[in-house]
């Protein structure tokens, strides 16, 4: 594994200031926070608004291009749906709170989360330690892999299955669902490693932390379309896609 920490220092890009202040938006005013824990991160180190709130396209692809290395073809597709939320439409559809993607199915929150319980249950928002502990147990060898991705978005879809007679699971979500674990095995390492520390992985689920203090920094292999692409084909290399009903998600849908 130390080879995989060495090319992981090497792919990554040093902050030529101090890592940006994390405050957790319990100790924000009126913060709003969404059922991603990514763009929770960039709100509570002051990427995005700390608070939440009045967020726009730009402002957003700054925020994931300063934050996680993330490209802005990826994050302008994230803002545009996000404009088309019930909360962003009410506000004149120019800007929209990261509580407005809380809506059910649309535009990026679905059931079987990694990280979040179904709506059916009440709480579709908030991190659920009980939800994680199918992605935490999955690791080997301190590691989160495409192979582990994929064996868990198969169990966490079971497990809404069984346990949810509501569940609602179309090709968008299964799209959805996959690019998330596609993006936190990129970010966290570097799209052309995918296999990301579980330490580090955890912080950013558990804490919505970027994880600078356990030695992370963004990839200098930025994160786009076709990066995320290649990782969801391996990572659906190890999921049952017959049940799973995502045979059609390829490459070509990214």
């Amino acid at each position: 594994m130390l080879t995989i920490y060495t090319a992981l220092i090497f792919l990554s890009v040093a902050f030529a200031q101090s890592p940006p202040e994390w405050i957790p938006a319990s100790q924000i005013s009126g913060a709003v926070r969404s059922p991603c824990p990514g763009l929770n991160t960039l709100a509570n180190h002051g990427f995005l608004p700390r608070d939440g709130k009045s967020i726009s396209i730009p402002t957003l692809v700054t925020a994931c291009q300063d934050g996680l290395n993330v490209g802005a073809d990826f994050c302008t597709v994230i803002g545009t749906t996000s404009l088309l939320s019930n909360g962003a439409i009410a506000k004149g559809g120019l800007i929209f709170d990261l509580d407005d993607l809380n809506e059910h199915n649309f535009p990026i929150e679905h059931d079987a989360s990694v990280s979040r319980e179904d709506a059916f249950f009440g709480d579709n928002h908030d991190f659920n330690t009980t939800i994680f502990q199918t992605l935490n147990n999955s690791a080997v060898n301190g590691f989160y892999t495409t192979e582990t991705a994929g064996l868990v978005r198969q169990a966490r879809l079971e497990d809404s299955v069984a346990r949810n007679p509501n569940i609602t699971w179309l090709a968008q979500h299964a799209l959805i669902a996959y690019g998330e674990a596609a993006l936190y095995l990129s970010v966290m390492s570097a799209p052309i490693i995918a296999m990301a520390p579980q330490s580090f992985v955890n912080m950013l689920f558990e804490q919505e932390k970027l994880p600078f203090e356990l030695g992370w920094k963004p990839s200098v292999v930025q994160t786009n379309f076709a990066t995320l692409a290649a990782t969801v084909a391996q990572i659906l290399v190890f999921a049952d896609d017959e049940q799973l009903e995502v045979a059609e998600i390829t490459e070509s849908e990214y």
